[in-house]
């Protein structure tokens, strides 16, 4: 008590703001909301919000000041804490390797890291402010549009792709992104936060594959469409025998099924996009399907040069009347051909019998291929689908090599959907 307030108990560095806020009180001005660190007698600093106020004599003349506040030394401490945390987490958005851009309620950019101004050309100054779609390519903006209005609801997007539209002198950028809407500590949705992964290489990849594709295709669509034109030439030859004449359908209608097959390469690229098989629809005598496969598979080779029907084996197939159906010749085809190649390979004796009959009422044609191959194991049976992905589980026998995977022992085929049932 008695001691120098500001010589005594205030910190070097606050003595000259102390002494003008006890001056200007002094002078009959109150000062509000000042902060005092004081130091404790042991050493703890502590900081005080204050309020200096003059103090009045009764004879009407200031004879002092009167210092009225509260300690905020924690309050600090979780502010200075918070900030550091904001400071962070701005500085890890703005350094990450990967494509970070965010947006208010009305679309307007707020958030664009260090990747995206590299790979748009576009500085955070620049685009700060602007609507978000003013960056993004033509084809992606009605995208953009519905994602940002979704999030802006509380509904988030998993992934979608974005293609930026960067400034003239920098490539195109495809990104693949989230969309989580940003809430504010009151709960309020307050905008949108997009992050996500740089796709450019792989659509690079994907074009020159597709470009690859055509090209290969078209050199191969010539020869092809020249067997196809001299081998109906000769099948028209009234010269030519029974056998003879047989065996240049045969030429023709491979022929005719590689060309497909070349057709569907070049659609590759469309199937990547769409994500669905396309079929054509076309009026398909089943049992000409099954006829040709039958000669194919008597006839065919495996890769090594043996035949791919071993000696102790038979293929059996009766032959039916059975109606037109509407499909896709060449998926008829390349469905029937699969399933009796497969159950060749894998059956080494006994027999690989083919048989079809009609069902007028479900409008519908049911092919069964039945061997005394090895099959599959019963509880794997329904995993089958049109794939690679059932592998055999049954151990081998000699003579089969190489990774083939084997259909059920019998099946039933939907050919206007693909399904395959046992």
């Amino acid at each position: 008590m008695g001691q120098k307030l500001v010589k005594q108990f205030i910190h070097p560095v606050h003595r000259r703001s102390v002494r003008s806020v006890l001056g200007q009180a002094l002078a009959s001005h109150e000062v509000a909301n000042f902060e005092l660190t004081l130091f404790t007698k042991e050493g703890e600093q502590r900081d005080i919000l204050l309020s200096a106020t003059p103090r009045w004599g009764q004879n009407g003349e200031i004879n002092g000041v009167v210092c009225v506040g509260q300690d905020v030394t924690e309050m600090k401490k979780h502010r200075e804490r918070a900030e550091r945390m904001a400071n962070d987490y701005a500085r890890l958005i703005n350094t990450a390797n990967a494509p970070i851009l965010g947006t208010d309620k009305n679309a307007c950019v707020n958030e664009w890291n260090g990747w995206v101004a590299q790979k748009s050309g576009y500085s955070k100054m620049e685009v700060r402010g602007k609507i978000l779609t003013n960056y993004i390519a033509d084809t992606s903006k009605a995208t953009v549009l519905d994602v940002l209005a979704a999030a802006s609801k509380g509904n988030p997007t998993e992934t979608f792709e974005v293609e930026l539209a960067p400034k003239k002198d920098e490539k195109p950028v495809s990104l693949l992104l989230n969309a989580t809407p940003r809430v504010s500590p009151q709960g309020d949705i307050i905008g949108v936060i997009c992050v996500g992964q740089d796709i450019t290489h792989i659509r690079e990849i994907e074009h020159k594959k597709s470009s690859f594709m055509a090209i290969v295709s078209h050199e191969l669509k010539s020869p092809l469409n020249g067997i196809i034109g001299l081998s109906s030439g000769l099948v028209e030859a009234a010269q030519v025998d029974t056998l003879a004449h047989k065996q240049l359908k045969l030429i023709h209608n491979c022929a005719s099924r590689l060309l497909d097959m070349v057709n569907n390469i070049m659609d590759a690229s469309d199937l990547v996009q769409d994500k669905r098989m396309k079929f054509s629809r076309d009026q398909v005598r089943m049992g000409d399907v099954i006829e040709e496969v039958v000669v194919l598979c008597r006839n065919s080779q495996d890769r090594h040069g043996k035949k791919l029907m071993k000696d102790g084996v038979q293929l059996i197939y009766a032959d039916v009347d059975l109606p037109n159906i509407e499909a896709d010749p060449y998926r008829c085809t390349q469905l029937i051909y699969n399933l009796v190649t497969n159950a060749l390979k894998f059956t080494h004796q006994g027999f690989v019998e083919i048989t079809a009959s009609a069902d007028y009422d479900k409008e519908e044609i049911c092919v069964v291929i039945r061997d005394t191959g090895i099959g599959i194991a019963p509880e794997r049976t329904w995993t089958v689908s049109f794939s690679r992905s059932t592998r055999r589980t049954s151990p081998p026998r000699a003579g089969t090599k190489g990774s083939a995977w084997a259909w059920p022992s019998a099946g039933r085929s939907r050919l206007s959907t693909g399904a395959l049932c046992p």
